[in-house]
């Protein structure tokens, strides 16, 4: 059953998708495509707001879990304490690690080395207080990114590492205080000729397309259930809307890396090079072996069973743990991903897994919501959901300008949010 079946109405976005073969549209790519049925507009109208509203109400729920109000905080409070802190430094460390030039923390207890290294912390103590939520988006030339907005960009991933690991009490007291400039940095890329890959609003993307994705695809069990009748030909990993998923939310590369983490680690492709594939090519017109040799993910991908599996097979030639433990660190041989089965998590063995993937996307949009809120802003649900609807099943060689026609007036701002 598709995740919150009983709130959200999956079948009626299916049942205006159909399969279709590569060679049915223009496009050449196998697919779900729109059945253009006359009251299509209205429908899609409705499950998007359906699904807007339900994520309102749950962020409504879970934001009664905290203070109703919090005072204003001062500039000098601490609002990361140590247990945070243990929770979410291996991820900042991981996001440092990647670009340390482009991660230092730029504060002003930065202390640089002299090749320009940031010797600090992981995550230093001036990192951990209100005041470092204040530091707002300014304005640069290109490539000059970094050189005015490092340290403010430093704590915006700070952000986005807190909602991934649900540690919502100290975004809603920062956001108390006036000055916090989060909502400066909902939509934005490093400048005006940039993609606009490093604001917050790439949270909610990454987790509503792998969202919508994975639903929308329970609700044809033909494509993945072989009592169903799945053959290989609609196997749900050929078409486009899979492939188009796996690489919007595994890329690396982009600014802001840390939205992929989640995605990266569920789906198990971490390292794929589909950017340098031409725009043609990338995703629906290939066989998933082959578009996950352009991924560069045919490897082995081992699992945390895997990883522990052979650890104790270590251990059983009579090696310490520790020295097991070093030599798998240092061989690499670490966790790549959570399925059982890699790159099917369609997969009968993947069942409990795939449920804790999407509760967990869904727990995103829910804690971006909450944020929103807490700054007074309104996030603009029903663009974002009519976009990724868009993006997955539609075709711009044979019915996406209808399609836009039908849902409304085929413009769809989403980089717009509503003052409340």
């Amino acid at each position: 059953m598709a995740h919150q079946a009983h709130n959200i109405p999956w079948t009626l976005l299916s049942s205006n998708l159909k399969w279709a073969p590569a060679g049915s549209c223009n496009c050449g790519a196998t697919n779900l495509r729109p059945r253009l049925r006359p009251n299509q507009g209205k429908e899609l109208t409705y499950f998007a707001n359906a699904f807007a509203k339900n994520i309102a109400e749950h962020s409504a729920c879970e934001r009664r879990k905290y203070p109703e109000k919090y005072d204003e905080p001062s500039a000098t409070d601490v609002i990361l304490d140590e247990d945070i802190v243990k929770k979410i430094i291996p991820t900042v460390r991981r996001w440092r690690s990647e670009r340390e030039s482009d991660y230092c923390c730029g504060g002003n207890a930065c202390r640089p080395h002299e090749d320009g290294e940031c010797q600090c912390p992981a995550l230093p103590y001036e990192e951990r207080r209100v005041s470092a939520f204040f530091r707002a988006r300014v304005m640069n030339d290109c490539y000059k990114f970094f050189e005015v907005n490092k340290a403010g960009f430093f704590n915006l991933e700070l952000v986005k590492t807190l909602i991934l690991h649900g540690e919502m009490d100290p975004i809603l007291r920062a956001s108390a205080h006036p000055r916090v400039s989060l909502k400066d940095w909902w939509h934005d890329g490093e400048c005006m000729c940039m993609d606009p890959d490093l604001g917050w609003d790439q949270l909610c993307e990454k987790a509503l397309a792998a969202y919508m994705c994975l639903n929308v695809t329970y609700c044809f069990p033909e494509m993945w259930d072989v009592a169903s009748g799945k053959t290989e030909e609609t196997d749900y990993r050929h078409t486009k809307f899979y492939q188009h998923t796996l690489m919007m939310c595994t890329e690396v590369g982009i600014t802001s890396d840390v939205v992929m983490y989640p995605h990266q680690q569920f789906f198990g492709a971490i390292n794929h090079r589909l950017a340098s594939v031409d725009e043609n090519h990338r995703c629906g017109k290939f066989p998933f072996d082959k578009f996950l040799a352009l991924m560069g993910s045919t490897e082995h991908q081992p699992n945390l069973s895997d990883v522990c599996l052979v650890r104790w097979m270590l251990c059983r030639k009579g090696l310490p743990v520790e020295l097991s433990i070093e030599i798998m660190r240092f061989a690499e041989y670490v966790p790549k991903g959570t399925l059982k089965v890699p790159h099917d998590p369609f997969h009968p063995s993947n069942s409990e897994e795939l449920a804790l993937y999407l509760k967990y996307c869904w727990q995103i949009l829910v804690r971006c919501d909450m944020m929103a809120k807490a700054l007074d802003m309104k996030i603009p649900w029903q663009n974002l959901i009519t976009k990724c609807i868009i993006e997955l099943w539609g075709s711009k060689d044979c019915c996406l300008r209808k399609w836009y026609e039908w849902l409304g007036s085929g413009e769809y701002d989403t980089t717009r949010y509503e003052f409340l």
